[in-house]
């Protein structure tokens, strides 16, 4: 594990480049212990959207750390080219050093030491994780992490005790117009012309959902699968305990115009009765804690999602 000299936010080493992780500043045996029903999770992994910028991700966890105090932070973010250019399985191998923190595995000088003659034990317990995971790119990412688990810990399933959701999970097969539009927001500003949004956006959909896929039938292999493998994956039992005891939050909002609301709430029907949905009616995608009212409401969902509490509503 290699730290850079300037983190992009504050108290956060890098693991790769794309993972980061916070330790807390406060050990839990300084703080006054909790109840056991309300102890705070082990670890909060954060699962951002993608090409998300590092000033907007820390509003989350600068959140967090307000939250629990005493929880280190899982940062893993998605690139563009993770979605269009990269195999699936290429993602899931860029997670081992995530794999490092998560399970009890040897150091090694060209990363983390994953051998069949080696068991590694899981570093957390059952039930104390809680996943928050944004957008389609955050949450293929934590399927990837999942499934990354799921191999290397000897067929154990990612120890999460709760879920939140944040504008996530859209259609299987998004249109035109809202692709190109999530498309084109990863951009550099000097491209946010709308000719060139729309060429770029077009030619990235085309090859994402379009373009001919490989004769290889392995998801795992195939970048045209990759919002399939995140939907099927996010209610697969072999990855995560999904039993009507573990919470599941979706936030969402009628105004997004990437992730319909629609598409989410079939989702958090078919997740069953462990799934919660709280809707707001003019937040923006992944906007929802740019007001203060808004923001009050989704921090509270957070707060009372991994305490168990039902928070459905039709919010904001």
């Amino acid at each position: 594990m290699t730290s850079p000299s300037r983190p992009p936010i504050p108290g956060f080493i890098s693991l790769s480049p794309s993972i980061y992780l916070q330790q807390p500043s406060h050990p839990p045996h300084l703080t006054t212990s909790p109840s056991p029903t309300n102890a705070p999770p082990e670890l909060i992994i954060l699962c951002t959207w993608t090409s998300a910028k590092f000033p907007h991700i820390s509003k989350y966890t600068t959140s967090y750390n307000t939250l629990y105090p005493t929880t280190p932070i899982l940062l893993i973010t998605t690139h563009i080219k993770d979605l269009v250019i990269h195999s699936i399985s290429h993602k899931i191998k860029s997670l081992l050093p995530a794999l490092q923190f998560l399970l009890c595995v040897p150091s090694h000088p060209s990363g983390p030491l994953f051998s069949p003659f080696y068991h590694p034990q899981p570093r957390f317990t059952p039930g104390s994780i809680l996943l928050h995971t944004f957008s389609e790119g955050g949450s293929f990412a934590a399927v990837s992490l999942a499934q990354a688990y799921l191999q290397h810990s000897r067929c154990s399933r990612l120890p999460v005790g709760a879920f939140v959701f944040d504008s996530t999970p859209g259609s299987p097969v998004p249109s035109f117009s809202s692709s190109t539009a999530a498309f084109s927001r990863t951009l550099p500003r000097f491209c946010r012309n709308k000719v060139i949004q729309k060429g770029v956006g077009g030619v990235v959909y085309y090859l994402t959902f379009r373009a001919p896929r490989s004769n290889n039938k392995t998801d795992h292999d195939d970048r045209g699968h990759w919002l399939h493998f995140t939907q099927q994956g996010l209610n697969d039992e072999t990855l995560w305990d999904l039993g009507e005891h573990v919470p599941m939050t979706y936030l969402f909002s009628e105004k997004d115009d990437l992730v319909l609301w629609e598409d989410v709430e079939k989702h958090a029907v078919k997740a069953g009765r462990r799934s919660f949905m709280v809707r707001f009616r003019d937040t923006g995608h992944c906007g929802h804690v740019l007001r203060e009212r808004e923001r009050g409401i989704y921090w509270g969902a957070v707060r009372m999602t991994w305490e168990g509490v039902r928070v459905d509503g039709g919010w904001g």
